[in-house]
């Protein structure tokens, strides 16, 4: 049987807390360490990421989704990565 909404919202919401609660055990160094994983994990997966990014951007054009809308779905590389 599919989750409802509500479900899936409700625990994805305890998933939240508890999250929240690690983290605000974590010492500063454990905290960056974890933030650089994720821009590593993000970095690698680039190519494949913007893969998709076109095809959601090719999907809401064929379905007529507004420019402004389409702006905010498009992935744009950062200014600085500094």
């Amino acid at each position: 049987m599919t989750e409802s909404v509500l479900d899936y919202m409700t625990r994805l919401g305890r998933a939240a807390r508890e999250a929240s609660r690690v983290i605000g055990r974590a010492s500063t160094a454990q905290k960056n360490r974890a933030l650089q994983a994720a821009a590593n994990a993000l970095d690698a997966a680039r190519a494949e990421l913007t893969a998709a990014n076109e095809l959601d951007l090719a999907a809401g054009r064929a379905n007529g989704l507004e420019p402004a809308l389409l702006e905010r779905l498009a992935l744009t590389r950062p200014v600085s990565t500094a």
